[in-house]
Parts: C-alpha cells; structure tokens; sequence
C-alpha cells in the first residue's frame, strides 16, 4: 500500500501526471538494498505504456544489485520549479510512480526501451544513436519499471 496524499487539493489527472513524465528529462529512482538501506539515483528515462525505461552499465552497480535483491522501487520526476519567496513556498508539478522494476526479457524489449531513449534524448541524431546502440549492445541493461501507480501533484499558484 502507498501512502496517502497529504495535500489531495493538489492531485493531478492521470493525464496530467503522465505529460510531466513525458517531459521531465530526469527522475529519481529509490531503491532498497539487501541490507534494507536506501539508495536514491537520478537517471534519464523514457515513459512506454504502462512502463518506464531506464538503461546502465551490465558491470553490476549498487542499483542494478538492489533492484535484483528488491524489485519494489518509487521513481520521483520533478517537472518545474518556481521559488516564490514572498509566498515562503514554490510553484511546482511532480510525479512519483511506484511499481516493480525488472530486467528486459528479451532484445526485442530492449531495442524498444532504448529506439524509446533515443527519440527522447537524441531525436534529431536517430542514424547515429542506433549506429552506437548497436556497437554498445553487450555493455548496457535495460530495465523496465512496470506502472502500479502514478500520483502527480502541483501548486500552481
């Protein structure tokens, strides 16, 4: 069970919690490590239906060893910001999903994961991106965070 929202004036739409996934260009993924210590990394992504691609190395991390010991993980965006001194608060939209992160079963999986990737982040060098993608296959896993929620919240004034 996930905790409530506090502050439920401010939930967002599923849609509009999905558009700050689709924009934001980095999140916070947590974790929890056989020692039952947490460990939070920022990472880039891309949404899919229903899922959240993330990549690294295949040399066997912290991350990659606590999501092997503990599928459970909460993956944190935060789409702006805005400081409003006056006020003694900040305007702000986010998104915290939870669900349970796995790696890609298959190529087919990860090609989707990463072609995902790399129409976000390098959209206009499509050629190159795949071109490096392949020649980098054997050293990167892909994982896929499967959706069990997504909470958006905001202060838009």
């Amino acid at each position: 069970m996930h905790p409530e929202m506090r502050r439920s004036d401010r939930k967002l739409s599923d849609e509009e919690t999905r558009e700050i996934l689709e924009k934001t260009e980095f999140g916070v993924l947590a974790t929890v490590g056989e020692d039952g210590q947490p460990y939070g990394v920022p990472l880039s992504y891309a949404i899919g239906e229903g899922k959240i691609y993330l990549h690294g190395t295949n040399a066997g991390g912290h991350k990659s060893q606590n999501m092997e010991a503990n599928p459970n993980v909460c993956f944190t965006v935060v789409g702006s910001n805005e400081t409003m001194p006056e006020k003694f608060g900040t305007k702000y939209s986010s998104a915290i999903v939870f669900g349970k992160v796995r790696t890609a079963d298959s190529d087919e999986e990860r090609k989707e994961a990463m072609m995902a990737l790399l129409r976000k982040y390098s959209g206009d060098f499509m050629e190159g991106g795949i071109k490096y993608m392949e020649a980098s296959w054997a050293k990167f896993n892909v994982y896929i965070l499967e959706i069990e929620e997504a909470v958006g919240k905001a202060r838009k004034q």
